[in-house]
């Protein structure tokens, strides 16, 4: 699927619904538990109307 024909819509549930409102700034972390091999990061960072300004792989 390409960036164009996504929504860009973040949509907040649980507890955090409550506090987060339209126009707020997120953290958005995933992770993932291995013993087999080391996982390179990855920062994506959002600018307006939730486009990509900048991914940045860590380690």
């Amino acid at each position: 699927m390409s960036v164009e024909t996504q929504e860009r819509v973040v949509s907040v549930n649980g507890g955090a619904a409550r506090l987060a409102e339209k126009g707020d700034k997120l953290i958005i972390m995933a992770y993932e538990i291995t013993q087999d091999e080391i996982i390179t990061p990855t920062i994506v960072i959002l600018g307006e109307e939730n486009i990509i300004k900048n991914i940045k792989n860590t380690l």
